[in-house]
């Protein structure tokens, strides 16, 4: 249970809380844009030149620049899951 909210800890539980808490509209605006290319948009092909721009960013902010590698690592993942699927198509 989180704020008084009950979830199942899937991902579209998260993603329902968020909305309801409004927390996008809490963040900067470049937090704001990797999210609309993460989780709204999602497009493998152009996804790194989108993003790249906003972690060299995120970088060069001393409060930020600690969750960057974890950032990369989670685009990873979302990108070899993408491919995976097209495997087995």
């Amino acid at each position: 249970m989180i704020f008084s909210f009950a979830i199942d800890g899937s991902d579209s539980s998260f993603i329902v809380l968020q909305m309801k808490l409004n927390v996008l509209s809490l963040l900067p605006a470049e937090l704001q844009q990797l999210y609309q290319y993460l989780e709204v948009e999602f497009n493998p092909l152009h996804l790194c030149r989108k993003v790249m721009p906003i972690l060299e960013s995120l970088e060069q902010q001393e409060h930020c620049m600690q969750y960057v590698d974890m950032l990369k690592q989670v685009l990873l993942v979302r990108l070899i899951k993408q491919v995976s699927n097209l495997d087995a198509i």
